[in-house]
């Protein structure tokens, strides 16, 4: 009895020394809060050291820490949280942070035994230690539209999450925020978020439910690892808006079904289903099993099919069994050259304007070239990404021979960042896109066993 009533007289002398050493008072929301002027000049900052009462009267609160304060006429940006400012504080059931704060210190929410919500509206927390240590009761989450950046293993001490709410819509660097998390919680992204950042959810053991906007969702890229080592993930369904899934994006996942959405697979950069079984039950979108047969998707899983209700087509709606998709060529990147022009110079020389090879020179001009600008292949398929981009672009693919086998142009409106060509049966292939910047090419495999 002793030892916890000194705890209680030392905690609170601490609290007093630290009240008295602020600078001046405000009362928000119902509770007096001190604060410490950390920045007079130009952009005047304080720092909210905490409730002067610990234990304020009244019900419990929903506290909104203001962007602002106001003291003899100063405004104050509030950029900062003291290390143990909220402390034991029993009263307290939600908070948010503002854009404007930067760094929470330790144990600034530690053992607020009632917290139950956090919503964070800071735009970049570089500093974020033990945070909620011993807030055993948060199962809500929400990281708002303006978060950019959080430290690592920001919720690792949320023990009790249960529903995650994924708004940020310029997120940056959020490296494990919750690494090690193991309470089965569910995510859903919102629908204005366009990239997953890296490493987000890596080794967030707990995550059980991840939910896209399927109709109205802008995401366009999930990074790497951001969802690695979720053991407890076990089905996902990617929005239409997806043209990108980085490397190991769902590593070692236990995912038991997978669905996408969009009409052209999304690009998949070094196996980011690597470690999930090979015999994961994959949906692709009715009409488009012939472009999943073909592309990565393929080399990932073992079979593709349609869900229920889908019109037959010509690739039949029957489970596909890829046996041998392949990569020549993980990735070509083909350098512009003035293969092309020379080309066209030699067609507009010849009598034959239909003519479509070009003479002994030209094949002699073919033995000039970068070997590296050839890729050797026989009967593949070639995907174009950033095909948005080249959306408009002539596609040519000449023969060793110098005939041109290929001539044609990505749509102006081209609907993904995927564009896929069929090459004939040939031994190598010169390809020209436009004159475009370098842009990734992949080689893939087109036998498929059915």
């Amino acid at each position: 009895m002793k030892r916890t009533v000194t705890f209680i007289l030392l905690l609170t002398l601490a609290i007093a020394q630290r009240v008295s050493a602020s600078d001046f008072q405000k009362n928000i929301g119902g509770v007096t809060m001190a604060f410490t002027i950390t920045d007079d000049g130009d952009q005047p900052q304080v720092t909210l050291d905490g409730p002067v009462a610990k234990t304020p009267s009244g019900p419990a609160r929903r506290l909104v820490i203001p962007d602002e304060v106001n003291s003899d006429g100063v405004r104050y940006r509030v950029t900062a949280i003291a290390p143990r400012a909220f402390f034991g504080s029993q009263w307290l059931q939600a908070v948010t942070l503002p854009p404007s704060v930067s760094a929470v210190g330790y144990g600034a929410f530690e053992n607020c035994s009632a917290l139950r919500c956090v919503v964070l509206a800071c735009d970049s927390l570089g500093l974020m230690s033990e945070v909620f240590r011993g807030c055993s009761q948060v199962d809500s989450l929400v990281i708002g539209p303006t978060v950019r950046k959080l430290p690592s293993q920001a919720f690792a001490s949320l023990t009790s999450l249960k529903e995650i709410s994924f708004q940020a819509v310029k997120a940056e660097a959020m490296h494990y925020a919750f690494f090690g998390c193991e309470s089965r919680a569910r995510m859903e992204v919102g629908s204005g978020v366009t990239v997953v950042p890296d490493f987000l959810c890596y080794n967030f053991m707990g995550l059980s439910e991840l939910v896209f906007d399927t109709v109205g969702s802008s995401l366009a890229t999930i990074g790497q690892y951001a969802f690695s080592n979720c053991l407890f993930l076990r089905s996902l369904t990617l929005p239409s808006s997806l043209t990108l899934i980085e490397a190991s994006a769902f590593a070692y996942c236990r995912l038991q079904s997978v669905a996408f959405r969009s009409a052209l697979p999304p690009y998949l950069n070094e196996h980011p289903f690597y470690g999930v079984d090979p015999q994961t039950v994959v949906q692709v979108p009715c009409g488009t099993m012939q472009r999943y047969a073909n592309s990565a998707v393929a080399h990932a899983f073992e079979h593709i099919e349609y869900p229920a209700g889908c019109p037959a087509d010509p690739v039949r709606t029957e489970v596909v069994y890829i046996h041998d998709t392949v990569y020549i060529h993980d990735t070509v990147y083909l350098p512009e050259s003035d293969f092309h022009k020379r080309f066209e110079a030699a067609q507009d020389d010849a009598d034959d304007d239909s003519l479509a090879y070009v003479d002994d020179g030209h094949s002699r001009l073919l033995e000039d070239t970068d070997p590296e600008q050839w890729i050797f292949l026989d009967g593949k398929i070639v995907r174009i990404t950033h095909a948005i981009e080249l959306a408009g672009t002539l596609l040519r693919a000449f023969d060793d021979d110098g005939r041109l086998v290929i001539n044609e142009r990505i749509p102006a409106d081209q609907p993904a960042d995927n564009y896929y060509v069929r090459l004939p049966r040939r031994k190598r292939y010169f390809l020209v896109v436009g004159g475009a910047t370098p842009i990734s090419v992949d080689i893939i495999n087109q036998k498929v066993s059915r």
